[in-house]
């Protein structure tokens, strides 16, 4: 699989590179230079929190681990809550007793209830007009009911046991309950819990991307045990390079399905701007919660629940993964793809066609 990818991302690079130098005439040049504009972005999202991660790891550990291994559970999975590209992976990593679980609660939960819980969420809300607020609500709802479609699909590509996967994941699929249940009840409340959460985390990435710049200054990472921040800077430029040809691709992707999307959003409901929501989610969720507003009421929510699993699918977190343990593009890719079709499939035959209950 990762082989394959690669490919692709090879020749979206040629046709970025291509369209670059004859000056961006087919737009493909324009998401080419994209990838590099992103760097500081990411690197803001992401060093902090990689540079801390041993420091993080040892207090989870000397804390809320022991619980975990009474109840013979990996406390890899409190990784989970961290976007699989926020730290959660190299967290995970950590606190690891199995490589394999490991991986899956860095990789999968993260890219999948992660992303959704410090990014999806706080950004979403921000992002959206006042009269969308209830259909996005109601969309992260149906896509957290979806989720655990999307966990044991992962789970099991990555060879876990369906038992252990269900078994493993009670802890963070209660948590994703709950914010479901207070979205769906009490979103003021709710949302000002998850604003408060997403405070402490900003402070959290910035005091940690100030602490590894200090000490990469002084030369002293090594010994306060800190991942050093050229380290940290390293995996965002590896995922930079790999955007360079995923995100040419993905447009030329949203070219050729156009029309084909068109014709099936026709047979189910959903207008043309909607069906382009889904391929432009796979990269990133910001541009399709921008255009929310164009999309009738079922795709909004349709558009929203895939979001939950589907956000990033062939974008920044298939960038990361490919860089830091390609093994497992399969399992992202199949959480991710298939368990976001399959959530909207869910949140079709339960939404009551994109109307809200008054």
């Amino acid at each position: 699989m990762s082989s394959v990818i690669e490919i692709l991302v090879c020749l979206g690079i040629l046709l970025g590179g291509i369209d670059e130098i004859r000056g961006n005439k087919k737009g493909y040049g324009g998401k080419f230079r994209e990838a590099f504009e992103l760097i500081p972005s990411m690197a803001f999202s992401m060093v902090g929190m990689i540079c801390l991660t041993n420091f993080i790891a040892f207090i989870l550990e000397k804390g809320l681990a022991p619980f975990f291994h009474m109840l013979h559970m990996d406390p890899a999975i409190l990784a989970g809550f961290l976007a699989v590209d926020m730290g959660g992976y190299q967290l995970a990593e950590k606190l690891a007793l199995d490589s394999a679980m490991g991986s899956y609660a860095g990789i999968v939960l993260g890219a999948g209830l992660g992303c959704t819980l410090v990014f999806t969420i706080p950004v979403g809300m921000g992002m959206v007009e006042e009269e969308n607020k209830p259909y996005f609500a109601k969309g992260i709802v149906l896509g957290l009911l979806g989720l655990p479609f999307a966990l044991i699909i992962g789970g099991v590509l990555s060879g876990l046991s369906i038992g252990r996967i269900l078994w493993e994941t009670i802890f963070p699929m209660s948590i994703a309950a709950i914010c479901g249940i207070g979205l769906a009840k009490f979103s003021g409340l709710t949302m000002k819990i998850f604003g408060a959460y997403v405070k402490l985390l900003r402070v959290v990435l910035l005091g940690g991307l100030m602490f590894g710049a200090m000490a990469h200054t002084l030369h002293i990472s090594e010994k306060l045990g800190m991942t050093p921040v050229l380290e940290a800077m390293g995996v965002v430029c590896s995922i930079s390079v790999f955007l360079l040809g995923s995100l040419p691709i993905t447009m030329l992707l949203q070219k050729l399905l156009q029309r084909p999307f068109t014709w099936m959003g026709r047979r189910i409901g959903l207008d043309s701007v909607s069906m382009t929501g889904f391929l432009i989610t796979c990269v990133s969720p910001l541009p399709t919660l921008a255009l929310m507003k164009d999309m009738n009421p079922r795709g909004k929510l349709l558009n929203v629940a895939f979001m939950v699993s589907g956000a990033s699918a062939i974008g920044a977190h298939l960038a990361f993964v490919n860089s830091v343990e390609p093994e497992m593009t399969g399992a992202l890719l199949g959480s991710k793809l298939l368990g976001g079709l399959l959530t909207v499939g869910v949140a079709y035959l339960v939404g009551n066609n994109g109307k809200l209950e008054k």
